[in-house]
């Protein structure tokens, strides 16, 4: 037998798709020359190609072991490692095939997607780039390297790989969803929309398309469009997990809970132990005010994903679970913003009555504040980020509600559990002179949500009311707003929340967007007006003008989506009618129960 030429007929049949006559071929070289470099490659390439990847990968690294020096060797196994999951040993092998051969073009485009699957996104950038430049046709290459630019934040350039790439493969849906992702980042919406269209022009059963479609619709607050694209893509894959998980976030969005709530349950099927779905199933319930079941699902916002970005605990303590521990020493943490700290705190007491030492630890802001609580017996300074000695258990703020079983009927809402340092309040008072109605107004809160802020061209009216002082405890950011709004602002000289709690103590009304002011006011029992969204957070459930949580809070909300100036006339009807009465708000203030 010649071996070459028993060899150029064998990659002929490999090369016609004739995979068992090249088999034969190769193993008829093998069974003559068991160390043929060659045939074993290309019989692990078979073996690769017809799904039975283990013999691949043992097949070409003998034949590497033989013949170390050959790129397209290493790029094989490459191929074969990334298929059995093995990505670090791909890239190690794409890494040898590069080494031995910088032009081999197949193995710097591997390498650059498995560095970008690998979270390298720089590394990936490298090596997309090096291809395009060996190939710049490859429009598969242009593509990817738009996709790893996109991830680096090097939009403009992203967008000039997505250009190229159409300008090769016009009819390719893929890219120009890309290329739509692309301009949703670079808050160009409306040319997104388009290019999401033109890929489902070319694929109308394209599902992702309409997924994504519906994510910027959802983005804009584009609601109806929004419900129809995911409907529209679960048709076409009705086991679209992500669908049906973004397709309850928006019908939340538009107040419609139960419909939320199924389609929740849809993907929580598919994917039952999913930390994120199982959480945003929770804020549903909660907003329904099912407070046991919801803030059971709420314990999982621990396991979301990038979650110790906000919550940085992670102890080998054990976690309370609500039992009596006299003689021991528990660890309360606070968690998330400082509203939720304000509004939880009001659980301590409960903490105390199970008998032992209460340590909390809260931020540097809330320390002054909460220093007079006498249901803790220490108060530190935190976050801790590693290990606490000297602590028996530790429990997170947020998971008292669910640690006592509370109901909408069992908050406890024994106000005030905040007080005003007396002496503050005796300060900020010389700041407040003047005769009328003195009132305290919170605008814009935290970057975290804009649509919870009411922009000053809204609040306009409010200094029309005759009979009322505004002070604003707007503590930063508040720029040219300051310009525009006819009020003295306290808060640019707030240090902390007790000059805030200072302040307040001098005033008879508080009105506040969404934010730790409005808290605030609750828990010392303000009367504080509270300025909503149309689709709030949960703690302030649906259609009510109450509050449970704060008995002397009474809530405005937007009726549609971005309606500030329904609420803003509701307030300013509300004060005139408050002043038309000559009643002095803060006698609203509840009798104080005991905890």
């Amino acid at each position: 037998m010649d071996l070459k030429t028993t060899l150029e007929q064998a990659i002929r049949c490999h090369r016609e798709g004739r995979f068992g006559a090249a088999k034969d071929l190769y193993v008829e070289i093998l069974n003559l020359d068991p160390n043929h470099p060659d045939a074993l490659h290309l019989l692990g390439l078979i073996a690769h190609q017809t799904g039975k990847d283990d013999l691949a990968a043992d097949l070409i690294a003998r034949a590497i072991r033989i013949d170390p020096d050959q790129a397209a060797f290493h790029c094989n196994l490459g191929n074969v490692l990334a298929s059995l999951g093995d990505l670090e040993g791909a890239i190690l092998s794409y890494k040898n095939a590069v080494n031995l051969n910088p032009h081999l073009v197949e193995a710097n485009y591997n390498l650059g997607n498995a560095l970008y699957r690998d979270g390298k996104v720089d590394e990936a950038v490298s090596f997309l780039r090096k291809t395009v430049m060996l190939k710049p046709d490859l429009t598969e290459a242009q593509n990817n390297l738009g996709i790893a630019l996109h991830k680096s934040g090097r939009l403009d350039e992203a967008l000039e790989c997505f250009q190229e790439a159409l300008r090769q493969k016009p009819d390719s849906p893929h890219i120009y969803l890309n290329s739509g992702d692309l301009l949703k980042d670079q808050d160009k919406p409306e040319q997104a929309i388009e290019r999401y269209k033109k890929a489902l022009a070319l694929k109308p059963d394209f599902a992702e398309a309409y997924f994504h479609l519906g994510n910027l619709f959802h983005l804009l607050d584009r609601w109806d469009e929004a419900v129809t694209c995911y409907e529209k893509a679960l048709r076409i894959n009705p086991e679209y997990m992500d669908a049906y998980a973004n397709l309850g976030k928006t019908l939340k969005a538009q107040g419609r809970l139960e419909d939320a709530l199924s389609c929740y349950n849809s993907a929580i099927r598919m994917e039952p132990d999913s930390a994120d779905l199982i959480f945003d199933r929770s804020t549903v319930l909660l907003l329904e005010g099912d407070l046991l079941e919801g803030f059971k699902g709420y314990e999982r916002r621990f396991d979301r994903h990038n979650w110790e970005k906000t919550y940085p605990h992670r102890f080998s303590i054990p976690r309370w679970d609500g039992s009596f521990f006299p003689g021991k020493t528990l660890f309360v943490h606070c968690e998330q913003g400082f509203g939720d700290n304000l509004q939880f705190v009001r659980y301590l007491p409960m903490v105390k009555g199970k008998g032992g030492k209460v340590v909390l630890e809260t931020s540097k802001a809330l320390v002054r504040l909460f220093g007079d609580l006498q249901c803790i017996d220490e108060l530190v300074e935190g976050p801790s980020r590693g290990e606490i000695p000297g602590y028996d258990f530790h429990i997170p703020l947020m998971s008292l509600p669910g640690i006592f079983g509370t109901t909408l009927e069992t908050i406890p809402a024994q106000i005030p559990y905040l007080q005003a340092d007396q002496q503050k309040a005796r300060f900020w008072q010389k700041k407040m002179g003047g005769e009328g109605l003195r009132a305290g107004l919170v605008w814009q809160g935290k970057d975290t949500d804009p649509k919870r802020a009411c922009s000053p061209k809204h609040l306009a009216p409010l200094f029309r009311v005759p009979g009322v002082r505004w002070y604003g405890l707007q503590k930063g950011g508040t720029g040219k707003a300051e310009e525009e709004i006819p009020i003295v602002n306290l808060g640019d000289e707030f240090k902390d929340f007790s000059d805030t709690a200072g302040a307040m103590e001098n005033l008879d009304l508080i009105v506040s967007i969404d934010t730790s002011v409005a808290h605030l006011a609750g828990a010392m029992g303000k009367p504080v007006w509270a300025l909503l969204m149309f689709s709030p957070d949960w703690r302030w459930l649906m259609n009510r003008e109450d509050s449970p949580w704060y008995p002397t809070m009474r809530l405005f909300r937007q009726p549609q989506p971005g309606d500030w100036t329904a609420v803003i006339g509701r307030v300013v009807e509300e004060l005139r009618h408050q002043l038309h009465e000559g009643q002095r708000l803060s006698a609203l203030k509840p009798v104080c129960q005991p905890l």
